[in-house]
C-alpha cells in the first residue's frame, strides 16, 4: 500500500511540475514521427499512385519535452504512413496487408515512447535524493546514539581532561587527548577503528553544537 502511495505521489508530482512548467514556458510540446521502416515496393508503388508520393512507415506521438532529446513525458502513440511533415493513420488490418504478417509483426514501439528519458532522469534525480536523505537521517540517528552511548560520554571527559582550557591547544596535545579517549574504548570492548571513527565523528558533533555556527575547533 506504502508503495502505491509513493508511486502515485511521484507521478501526481511529476504531471504538476510538468503542467506548471509547461505554463511558464519551460516545457514545450510537438508532434513528432520516427522512422521505423520503409514500405515493400509493391506497397510503396500503390502508395505513390494514391497519395502522390512514396511515404514509409513510422510512429507518431505527442510528447513534452525541456529539449529536443529529452521527452518528459508521451501520449497518444499509433503506427502510421507519413511523408514528411503528413501522415495517414493506420489500422492494425492495413498495416498487415501492406507490409505481410512477418514483417508487421516486426513492428515495434520505439522505448523512448514507453520511457521518456526526461522522465528517466527525473526519476533518478528524485530516488538518488530520497536515497541521499535515508542515507543522511541513518548517520544522525547513528551519531545520537553514539552521543548517548555512557561509553562514549566518558571518553569524551577524558578527552576534556586532557585538553588545557588556559591556551588553544596545539596539534600534540589534541592528538594525546584524542589517544587518551580512543584508548578508554578500546578498553571497553570496542575495536580501535570503529572507536576512532566514532569518537572523531562525535567531537566534530560536539563542536558544531557547542559553536553554534562557528568554524569549529583544529583538529589534527
Amino acid at each position: 500500500m506504502r508503495r502505491t502511495l509513493a508511486i502515485l505521489l511521484f507521478v501526481g508530482t511529476v504531471w504538476l511540475w510538468a503542467d506548471r512548467a509547461h505554463a511558464i514556458g519551460l516545457l514545450s510540446h510537438k508532434e513528432e514521427i520516427l522512422y521505423l521502416r520503409d514500405l515493400p515496393p509493391e506497397a510503396r508503388e500503390e502508395a505513390r499512385r494514391q497519395l502522390d508520393c512514396a511515404p514509409a512507415i513510422g510512429f507518431h506521438y505527442h510528447r513534452i519535452y525541456v529539449v529536443s532529446f529529452c521527452d518528459m513525458w508521451t501520449w497518444g502513440g499509433s503506427f502510421v504512413l507519413y511523408d514528411g511533415d503528413r501522415y495517414w493513420p493506420m489500422e492494425d488490418a492495413q498495416l498487415q496487408k501492406l507490409l505481410g504478417a512477418e514483417a508487421y509483426g516486426a513492428l515495434v514501439v520505439p522505448w523512448t515512447y514507453h520511457y521518456p528519458p526526461g522522465a528517466l532522469i527525473l526519476a533518478g534525480v528524485c530516488i538518488l535524493g530520497c536515497l541521499y536523505r535515508i542515507c543522511e537521517v541513518r548517520a544522525e540517528r547513528a551519531a545520537a546514539m553514539i552521543a548517548a552511548d555512557p561509553r562514549y560520554q566518558r571518553a569524551l571527559e577524558i578527552y576534556k581532561q586532557n585538553v588545557s582550557d588556559d591556551h588553544e591547544a596545539d596539534s600534540t596535545e589534541l592528538k594525546a587527548a584524542i589517544s587518551a579517549g580512543v584508548g578508554f574504548l578500546v578498553a571497553q570492548g570496542i575495536p580501535e577503528d570503529r572507536a576512532t571513527r566514532n569518537f572523531l565523528s562525535l567531537l566534530e558533533r560536539t563542536d558544531r553544537e557547542k559553536s553554534a555556527g562557528g568554524p569549529p575547533d583544529k583538529l589534527p
